[in-house]
């Protein structure tokens, strides 16, 4: 109990010495943020952090300032972080796998990598159910989309979709969440026609990607998914949205079913990415050998895609 009213009473110190004093926040905000932050004191689901202005989101600003792009040397066609190939292939450089086995997909792009501050939020979205952060984390996304090359202003938009007991399970579907919101901004701020597409329905239930090894993962997802609306892909060019890509089994998947049913092209956009570690070519600036991408955790996640 005694712990209980140090821990408000620091609050209401702090709220009085510096919330209640900023001057850069608009008429009525800080009061606002301030009586709601004494009234309803809550903290950040990531940081744990007490939040200092009233918001829906329960992610302090702290937090959502961690959320940023990848800027690491990626490969053109499924975005794997690039160490050494990167010099050999200046012009379009492509990981091992995409030159021996290109996807069946246009390009992949992600926004960031899935560690960190983005890999709490994507777990507090998917699997606590905290689905307003879908706006947070969907613009993020959209700005990434919006820079994507090639992308056709009037493409149809398709989330991959969730086996019926897990959309049943989950209550919302991620993917849907999110391209909403990256249909939303684009269409608003930047003057695309996206239009989303219910154009795709999964078949049969899957095992947990996770636990799976890349050829299971394949495998696994083998006449899972099919196409439920033919006529809304034909000839179009499809943008297909999920949350995580972590192996592409998914996205190859997704993609070789939409391009075998009649869309001009398919190209992915996921809110996070795993990375494997990759060393880089000496600069000066970093060692040989330092990391520049990926968590070693890999088979820890629990993406999808």
């Amino acid at each position: 109990m005694k712990l209980g009213v140090e821990r408000w009473r620091a609050r209401v110190r702090y709220l009085r010495s510096h919330v209640l004093g900023r001057s850069d926040a608009p008429p009525g905000r800080n009061l606002a943020d301030s009586l709601s932050t004494v009234l309803f004191p809550s903290d950040c689901r990531v940081c744990r952090e007490p939040l200092l202005r009233a918001s829906r989101v329960p992610v302090c600003d702290a937090c959502r300032g961690l959320l940023v792009p990848q800027t690491i040397s990626m490969c053109a066609l499924c975005g794997e972080a690039l160490g050494f190939e990167s010099i050999r292939l200046e012009d379009a450089p492509l990981c091992r796998v995409c030159r021996f086995s290109p996807p069946p997909f246009a390009q992949a792009v992600a926004f960031g990598e899935y560690t960190g501050a983005l890999r709490e939020m994507v777990g507090l979205f998917k699997f606590e159910r905290v689905a307003v952060l879908s706006r947070l984390l969907g613009e993020k996304l959209a700005e990434e989309v919006r820079q994507m090359p090639g992308l056709s202003r009037n493409a149809i938009v398709v989330p991959v979709p969730l086996f019926r007991n897990r959309l049943t399970e989950r209550g919302f579907n991620q993917s849907l969440l999110l391209a909403e919101q990256v249909v939303r901004v684009l269409n608003r701020r930047y003057n695309f026609r996206l239009r989303i597409a219910d154009a795709l329905h999964r078949v049969k239930s899957t095992e947990n990607q996770y636990l799976l090894t890349p050829r299971q993962r394949r495998q696994n997802l083998r006449g899972a998914f099919a196409v439920k609306d033919k006529a809304a892909i034909a000839e179009k060019d499809i943008l297909l949205i999920d949350d995580i890509y972590t192996t592409g089994a998914t996205a190859r998947e997704c993609a070789r079913i939409l391009l075998r049913e009649g869309a001009a092209s398919v190209r992915i956009a996921t809110l996070a990415r795993t990375q494997r570690d990759v060393a880089v070519p000496w600069t000066g600036l970093v060692r040989p050998t330092q990391s520049i991408a990926g968590t070693g955790s890999l088979q820890q996640n629990q993406g999808l895609i």
